[in-house]
């Protein structure tokens, strides 16, 4: 089915997309290529948890992990191309991308966390401007020639999959997580993020599982001795994010 679709309508789609793009389009798809990078997750998620609502910035930094996670595993067991890659000659790449193309992880985490947003605002126009989002991702991925049409639908099916897991059952697994002593909770993190390292090998799986098992452990360290407050007045919020990104980009560029 792939296969027909990557040298069918799929590819149709891509090209027509293309042939029909123009420079404001090509500099839009660009644009979001960029806002789906780890750099720009980065800085933005800070601004959550350092100077809006802590619990918020958390869910959010866990349901990028999660949905991460989901689409890379895909992407190793399906190891569909990308259409630039496919059909160099009639497909242009507008920005550099490797990897295989189902699904289209962009899609998927812009679900997830605009998603995970209007679940917070709980309002209609906030759903649609989540699904929108994903929708405009979606398009970008297909003019920049990194993607098919069905590599963003899955990206949508994986982003609408995981957004139900952790709406729907936050509370549950709350619930029962409150309830685990914390040496539990240690045993819990290392066993399950060495059962996905030793599951999913590829390169990138293996940074997002460091990164999870370095968050969660932080978040048990944060819970306890710590217990960080998001106050003070809006310049301090301020502040107290610019020096905390500035030190992170120091330790992430220095590495």
């Amino acid at each position: 089915m792939f296969e027909t679709l990557e040298s069918g309508i799929g590819l149709d789609i891509v090209i027509w997309l293309q042939d029909h793009s123009n420079p404001l389009f090509d500099a839009l798809a660009e644009m979001l290529h960029y806002m789906g990078s780890s750099v720009f997750y980065i800085a933005l998620l800070p601004i959550f948890y350092w100077s809006y609502n802590k619990v918020f910035g958390r869910q959010l930094l866990f349901a990028l992990l999660f949905s991460s996670l989901a689409f890379l595993s895909l992407k190793n067991i399906v190891e569909a191309p990308r259409p630039h890659m496919a059909y160099p000659e009639e497909v242009t790449a507008l920005v550099e991308e490797e990897g295989y193309g189902f699904p289209s992880g962009h899609t998927a985490s812009t679900l997830v966390l605009m998603g995970l947003a209007a679940s917070w605002i709980n309002r209609q126009w906030a759903w649609m401007l989540a699904i929108a989002a994903a929708l405009i991702m979606g398009w970008g991925r297909m003019v920049a020639g990194v993607h098919y049409p069905q590599d963003v639908l899955g990206g949508m099916l994986v982003g609408a999959m995981v957004l139900w897991f952790l709406i729907g059952q936050r509370a549950r697994f709350t619930s029962l997580w409150n309830a685990i002593p914390l040496y539990i909770h240690v045993g819990l993190i290392i066993g399950a993020t060495a059962l996905i390292g030793y599951t999913i090998r590829d390169e990138n799986s293996l940074m997002l599982t460091g990164v999870l098992l370095g968050v969660s452990l932080g978040n048990l360290v944060e819970d306890w001795p710590i217990e960080f407050e998001v106050h003070g007045t809006f310049s301090q919020r301020v502040m107290r994010y610019v020096v905390g990104v500035l030190i992170v980009m120091a330790v992430l560029f220095g590495l």
